[in-house]
């Protein structure tokens, strides 16, 4: 729901204001009990135009990759070309003064094997809210699309198993025609032999008007 990073957005203002803290400092993960520590989710900040300027540790588990590579564009870049306008639309609409937005997106992940680099797509829901405090920072919640994931997989499991199908019924088609092209040929080859009177002549016009029909 867009009130959890709305909520996260609210507990970096104490933090950002500590005195003696410099701008971006981190706090020591293991006494850091954040609202980023406790969803499944990636957490991220970003400026107004979408640079990333830091990211939760879960980024390690949830999208096998380290947080520094999300900063900067690094996140933008990792999105599908198909995303990204809807991906940018949601950033204007947050710098007009949206309280949230929500999108579906695909990132590229780290190639798992030697798959294409076409197969390291994976779906995500992608949270923006904005915390009252930092009108210029705002936070991305990103978590797995499981639900769209799932159709995917099943889409892609139909497309095989019609293909299979396409395969099975080309097969079929081949060793029926064959099967019936067999007993044909003998039909016609002999109707060729009754019609050249190979075994005699015909006895009525109308018999050999009857073979011409079979041939």
């Amino acid at each position: 729901h867009w009130l959890l990073p709305l909520a996260w957005a609210l507990t970096l203002v104490p933090r950002v204001a500590a005195p003696g803290s410099p701008a971006g400092a981190q706090l020591d993960p293991a006494t850091d009990d954040r609202l980023e520590n406790i969803i499944d989710a990636v957490v991220l900040r970003a400026g107004r135009h979408g640079e990333v300027l830091d990211a939760s540790a879960k980024a390690r588990t949830i999208l096998k990759l380290q947080p520094e590579l999300l900063f900067g564009t690094g996140l933008f870049d990792r999105i599908h070309l198909s995303d990204r306008v809807a991906y940018l639309s949601a950033l204007a609409d947050m710098r007009d003064g949206a309280p949230a937005r929500r999108l579906d997106l695909r990132v590229r992940l780290p190639q798992n094997g030697n798959g294409p680099t076409a197969d390291n797509y994976r779906p995500f829901s992608l949270e923006l809210a904005r915390g009252e405090e930092q009108q210029d920072v705002l936070t991305f919640v990103m978590r797995e699309n499981d639900e769209l994931a799932g159709l995917r997989e099943e889409l892609a499991a139909a497309k095989e198993a019609a293909a299979s199908a396409e395969v099975a019924k080309g097969r079929f088609l081949a060793v029926v025609s064959h099967e019936l092209r067999t007993p044909l040929n003998a039909i016609i080859g002999f109707s060729d032999m009754l019609l050249h009177e190979m075994f005699g002549t015909f006895k009525d016009p109308r018999q050999k008007e009857y073979v011409g029909l079979v041939k």
